[in-house]
């Protein structure tokens, strides 16, 4: 009976993936490396051959590169990129126009909305950008499309002031900030809420997954009707690859309740399945890996509406690449 369960669930799989939608891509523009105001720095690794190797080897390191660490794409889709190493922010329409940026050594810099770096970042549905900055700040600066500070958020109150140190954008503009020891606090209709969740979630659920063993992957799925992140684990499922995989993240769930996830394959493909909440594979995304010469990649994102936005890091620039289903 077991066997029998087992192939009815493939084929379950198989009938679903075929009824999916297709990716479709759309290359929406290039950002150029460099340091013009519409460029985005980059550096390539530095290597030093070692003594003893033949001439052509590169196995000792000096230092790594650096370049854009972070993208996000809002609901009319302006896109917005952070770097770690060299301070930037910048945010484009989806032309490619430059309309903000805040990077360090510019004259619309302000250490009060990062210091060294914009570690991490969301927009809401108004076009607020939240802040959470390196070295971290006892407060979330929201910042409007003009670069101004409109507000200072402090997660765990005002008179108790603890250093912001991430940011995890939900949906329907909820947002979860972790306080250090504090832990989370929700962000939600204009106010906090005590705990919260680094998870996904919608339906009155959350969501996340991880990798057991070299194919399968564990989901999960607690109820949290309030958006706390308080709540029992409500099911676990072992869900099989069928492939070895890496997997790299839970990457999201959808407004249509697809669940995400992001893992290479043994032959260095990246891809991106979506599965509905009975763990059944819906669709698949695959790009092969690209080579460039400065060794760097850049995370995708996930909008809720499905759409994934690549940012593809070759040689003349980033090409920022629209993938949605048809």
């Amino acid at each position: 009976m077991r066997f029998i369960g087992l192939i009815v669930a493939m084929l379950l799989a198989v009938l679903a993936l075929a009824a999916g939608d297709k990716f479709t891509p759309a290359e929406l523009f290039i950002i150029q490396w460099g340091e013009a105001p519409d460029e985005l720095k980059i550096c390539p690794v530095a290597y030093e051959d070692v003594d003893g190797t033949p001439e052509d080897s590169t196995d000792d390191m000096l230092f790594p590169c650096g370049g854009p660490t972070y993208g996000f794409v809002d609901h009319k889709e302006n896109i917005y990129f952070s770097s770690y190493e060299f301070g930037q922010f910048k945010a484009f329409d989806n032309f490619g126009n430059l309309f903000l940026d805040l990077s360090r050594g510019t004259s619309a810099y302000n250490e009060e909305i990062f210091a060294s770096c914009a570690f991490k970042f969301a927009v809401d549905s108004k076009g607020f950008i939240y802040f959470v900055s390196f070295p971290e700040l006892r407060y979330v600066p929201v910042v409007d499309k003009a670069g101004v500070i409109v507000n200072k958020l402090y997660p765990c109150g005002e008179s108790d002031p603890v250093e912001v140190d991430n940011i995890y954008f939900n949906y329907d503009d909820v947002m979860a900030f972790s306080c250090g020891h504090r832990g989370y606090r929700t962000y939600l209709d204009s106010h906090f809420i005590p705990s919260g969740s680094a998870y996904w979630g919608r339906d009155g659920n959350y969501y996340t997954a991880r990798q057991m063993d070299s194919s399968i992957v564990e989901f999960k799925k607690y109820g949290n009707p309030d958006s706390t992140g308080w709540g029992q684990w409500r099911e676990v499922i072992n869900v099989d690859m069928g492939e070895e995989i890496y997997m790299r993240d839970f990457f999201g769930v959808d407004d249509n309740m697809l669940l995400y996830i992001i893992f290479d394959d043994t032959h260095n493909n990246t891809k991106i399945r979506s599965y509905t909440t009975e763990y059944i594979l819906r669709d698949e995304l695959v790009w092969p890996h690209y080579e460039n010469r400065f060794e760097w990649e850049m995370a995708p994102f996930l909008r809720s509406d499905g759409n994934v936005y690549e940012f593809r890091c070759l040689d003349d620039g980033l090409h920022v690449i629209r993938w949605s289903k048809q």
